[in-house]
């Protein structure tokens, strides 16, 4: 009798140990799927560098490099990652970027 007590409470517990570990992976996975995605969530930055709009890795300074005056903004973001990686100048208010807020009529010189 006393080993098949022990049994059963061992049957149990690992019946206890397996619900517990599959309601963890349950949540896990609901956490993770209500986090956005990172890179909808990064801003990049494109440049105008005189001749079209061109995406550049890391950080921007528009009050720097900002100059030749231009009819175009010098820089523009997004933080969709749909937008091309190239485009023309004129073709800005079609895509999904805005101006940066330190940002002035003119194109980037690095």
């Amino acid at each position: 009798m006393k080993t098949s007590l022990k049994n059963f409470t061992k049957v149990l517990l690992g019946v206890a140990v397996l619900g517990g570990s599959a309601g963890m992976a349950v949540h896990a996975q609901a956490q993770k799927d209500s986090k956005p995605e990172i890179n909808s969530m990064t801003t990049r930055y494109w440049i105008n560098n005189g001749s079209e709009y061109e995406l550049i890795s890391g950080p921007v300074d528009p009050q720097n490099h900002c100059s030749e005056p231009s009819e175009f903004d010098c820089v523009l973001q997004s933080d969709d990652p749909n937008v091309d990686a190239t485009f023309p100048l004129e073709d800005a208010e079609n895509q999904n970027v805005t101006p940066h807020p330190d940002s002035q009529k003119g194109q980037y010189t690095p």
